[in-house]
């Protein structure tokens, strides 16, 4: 996961002098999913290796926090993709009515720096 996710930086920086230069246009549309994406994203990082469940009379384990990551950064890089291809509907306008994309954005850089900490602190740990 760690590989792409530098290249993933690098792209949406060259996305965002190419917006500020307006050799491309990024509309709200794409905008709100970028930042619901990147919340989601944001967020799957809090979950570590350490839940693990313990089937009884078994000797498998199944380590949730591992799914659990995979499973939310998955559909988040989705929402990513899927909103910037997607067309206007009446769902899509009263998602985007409901969660004001100021307040989604505020939100996602707090789980960010939030879970960067969690991260930090997860290190200092080990």
């Amino acid at each position: 996961m760690k590989n792409h996710k530098l290249l993933f930086g690098f792209i949406f920086f060259f996305m965002a002098i190419l917006q500020q230069f307006e050799v491309i246009y990024i509309n709200s549309k794409s905008v709100f999913g970028m930042t619901l994406g990147s919340l989601l994203v944001s967020i799957s990082t809090c979950y570590s290796d350490d839940f693990i469940l313990k089937t009884p009379g078994s000797r498998k384990q199944v380590r949730i926090g591992k799914l659990l990551r995979r499973v939310i950064y998955s559909v988040g890089f989705s929402i990513i993709i899927i909103f910037t291809y997607i067309n206007e509907n009446d769902t899509l306008s009263h998602l985007m009515d409901k969660l004001d994309e100021n307040t989604l954005l505020l939100l996602a850089m707090s789980v960010t720096f939030i879970s960067m900490n969690v991260g930090g602190a997860k290190d200092k740990d080990i």
